[in-house]
């Protein structure tokens, strides 16, 4: 089976389930975690993947799902057994808002 380009599309959930091409940006997380600032600008051009890396970062630590199957296979999950579910995520998109306690 031939695997599609996710032009578009910005659901990291749809990107995985649909097997799309996908570049492992998973490590992003665990970045995010270590830098224990209250508040990060992630400022990119536009058209760089900044929605698709904030859906993955939210269904890294989505309590209501269990998301392991969709982070098989990428860099981030050996390291997340350390810190997925662990933290209360609050999503937000209306101008943009992913909080992270």
């Amino acid at each position: 089976m031939r695997k599609v380009l996710p032009i578009g599309n910005d659901n990291f959930t749809e990107i995985r389930e649909k097997k799309q091409y996908f570049v492992d940006k998973s490590l992003f997380i665990k970045d995010f975690i270590e830098m224990e600032d209250k508040v990060a600008l992630i400022a990119r051009p536009r058209r760089f993947g900044k929605t698709l890396n904030m859906t993955m970062v939210r269904d890294f630590f989505d309590i209501t799902k269990d998301s392991r199957e969709l982070f098989k296979g990428l860099a981030m999950l050996p390291i997340s057994a350390l810190h997925q579910k662990k933290q209360v995520s609050c999503w937000k998109n209306m101008g943009w808002s992913l909080m992270i306690r």
